[in-house]
């Protein structure tokens, strides 16, 4: 079991965190450790991890001030990221629904370290 594997395993919030895990790859991120988190890339460029806290599971986008939030889901992040912005998420369920929105916020955020 690697790293990321074991770190979703310990979380309450593992199916989230799987189905986040899996839309990313599907896209073609880079998965990698940063931060004892796991986090995905585009071109060596940190492009947003995967976290849980005790009330919820997060996908946490590094340059998420600057992206345009057009589903209103981007919330501040208090993360020790400037200029992060988070979207939380408490049941598998939401994912699910969100998942095509949640997968256009992923690609706006890949955008972000292209410039386009």
């Amino acid at each position: 079991m690697n790293f990321i594997t074991e770190y979703i395993e310990k979380s309450p919030y593992k199916d989230i965190l799987y189905k986040l895990r899996d839309m990313a790859l599907s896209l073609g991120f880079e998965e990698v450790v940063k931060w004892g988190k796991p986090c995905y890339t585009d071109n060596d460029k940190n492009v947003f991890l995967l976290s849980y806290f005790k009330p919820h599971a997060v996908l946490l986008f590094l340059k998420g001030d600057s992206m345009d939030d057009f589903a209103g889901l981007l919330h501040r992040s208090n993360f020790c990221v400037n200029g992060g912005r988070r979207i939380e998420f408490n049941d598998i369920n939401e994912v699910v629904q969100l998942e095509q929105v949640i997968k256009q916020y992923m690609e706006q955020g890949r955008s972000m370290f292209r410039g386009t």
